[in-house]
């Protein structure tokens, strides 16, 4: 993937360029990611590639349809989240009480 060796990256913005593949494992070894902008990318996946961002900041998921299950509650415990925008995801489920704390 084109996203392997890039652990010191810090700000990614995929967004408005019809990736429209699978979210790459290698998401998952961002742990220095601030910024994610992903809107109107096509990703398919779920939200479990969060979970190796430890340091982002703001994370911009708008208009992807193809992005499934629910948002985690583990979002909250293992980032520094302040800004998450998703509308119109795939996503499902109920917003999770820890989102408040953000």
């Amino acid at each position: 993937s084109s996203f392997q060796n890039l652990g010191n990256l810090e700000y990614l913005d995929i967004s408005e360029n019809s990736y429209n593949s699978l979210i790459p494992d290698e998401f998952m070894k961002l742990s220095s990611l601030t910024f994610l902008n992903a809107n109107n990318s096509g990703l398919i996946g779920d939200f479990s590639f969060i979970e190796g961002m430890p340091l982002l900041q703001e994370l911009w998921l708008d208009n992807n349809s193809n992005l499934n299950g629910s948002i985690p509650s583990s979002i909250v415990e293992s980032s520094m989240l302040e800004i998450l925008s998703i509308s119109n995801s795939g996503l499902t489920g109920t917003i999770p009480p820890e989102i408040g704390s953000l």
